[in-house]
C-alpha cells in the first residue's frame, strides 16, 4: 500500500509525503514446513516528507524518513540446522530506521 501527495508551493519547488506498508501473513521460510521456520505474520510500515527544487541550471532535493516506523520485529529468513548443529538460524529485520537525504544534480 502507498500514499504519496505532492505539492507545488513555489518556483519549481514542491513538498512531498509519502506513506507506505506492507503486511505479510505467517509464512514457512525453508520447505521442511518445520515449526523453527516458521515466521509470524507482521506489518511494516513507512514515511518520508521532502522537497524539492528544480531551475534552469540544476535540481536539487531533501527529504527526511523513517522506515519499520512502528520498530516492528520480525525474521527475514530462519533456516532449521537442528539435526546437525542443534540450533536455528534466524535473520531479522532491520529496526526502526531514521535518516536524511539530499540530492543535488547538475543540468
Amino acid at each position: 500500500l502507498l500514499a504519496r501527495k505532492t505539492w507545488d508551493v513555489s518556483q519549481g519547488g514542491s513538498i512531498s509525503l509519502q506513506l507506505d506498508g506492507r503486511y505479510v501473513d505467517e509464512q514457512q521460510y525453508n520447505t521442511t514446513n518445520s515449526a523453527l521456520t516458521l515466521g509470524g505474520d507482521y506489518s511494516v510500515w513507512n514515511a518520508s516528507l521532502g522537497y524539492s527544487h528544480s531551475g534552469p541550471d540544476s535540481e536539487w532535493s531533501a527529504s527526511v524518513f523513517v522506515n519499520n516506523a512502528f520498530d516492528e520485529v520480525y525474521s527475514t529468513y530462519r533456516f532449521d540446522l537442528s539435526a546437525f548443529f542443534g540450533y536455528s538460524l534466524i535473520v531479522h529485520a532491520p529496526p526502526r530506521w531514521i535518516g536524511a537525504r539530499f540530492r543535488y544534480s547538475w543540468k
